[in-house]
């Protein structure tokens, strides 16, 4: 019997800055909880989704470190949990909890680098918050 392959690999916006904590015992390890935006969809339907990351070990140690609300971070990890709940718009909507220990992966991109990327010049999506224009090529992403 094989077992099951629970893997996503995402990218997202930084929603709070990010604060490292130890657990306690003899083995003291590094975690951090990342709330993490994702836009979907594309158009008219497009939408955000939360993410909530929990990072172990080095990985958490650099993002408490170096993370900054409104970072670009790109993950690995396994999903665990789904949460439904309704906004107080009555709509329905879902969180969803990924893990990221030593077998997943955390890439930073900070706010910072990603503005000295085209000169400082914002482009017109960078000034409307948006991905760029559809070409006609597919969704854009």
């Amino acid at each position: 019997m094989s077992a099951d392959i629970n893997n996503f690999t995402g990218t997202g916006r930084i929603g709070k800055d990010v604060k490292a904590r130890h657990t306690t015992g003899n083995k003291s390890t590094a975690v951090c909880d990342v709330s993490v935006a994702m836009t979907v969809g594309w158009g008219e339907r497009q939408s955000t989704v939360w993410i909530r990351l929990t990072v172990w070990g080095k990985q958490a140690e650099f993002l408490g470190q170096y993370a900054q609300k409104g970072d670009l971070v790109i993950w690995s990890g396994a999903i665990f949990k789904i949460d439904e709940y309704q906004d107080s718009n009555g709509e329905k909507k879902k969180t969803h909890y990924f893990e990221i220990g030593q077998s997943g992966m955390v890439n930073l991109v900070s706010k910072q680098r990603q503005d000295s990327s085209h000169d400082g010049e914002p482009t017109d999506a960078d000034e409307r918050n948006e991905p760029p224009a559809d070409d006609g090529n597919g969704p854009g992403w």
